[in-house]
């Protein structure tokens, strides 16, 4: 399971992440922050998160932070934990 960006913070102390995170769902159940290359999307909230159906790949489209709406599409390679800006 991976979960990407969000929003997280207090009343105007709030800010948007890019951060990926991935939960370890058979041996451990432990959530570890990747450590990623290539240019990650921009930190958001909102968006639509979906694993292709190969399972190496992870889709991430449109989303928000406090001052712009996304249409743009990002892909994470789960193995190589690579971001790709097509």
């Amino acid at each position: 399971m991976y979960i990407f960006g969000g929003h997280g913070g207090v009343d105007y102390k709030r800010v948007a992440f890019n951060d990926i995170y991935e939960l370890d769902i058979e041996n451990e159940f432990k959530w570890e922050k990747l450590a990623t290359t290539g240019t990650p999307p921009e930190p958001r909230g909102g968006h639509v998160a979906s694993i292709l159906s190969n399972k190496d790949k992870l889709i991430i489209f449109g989303g928000w932070n406090f001052s712009t709406q996304f249409h743009n599409i990002f892909i994470f390679n789960i193995e190589t934990k690579t971001w790709d800006d097509p």
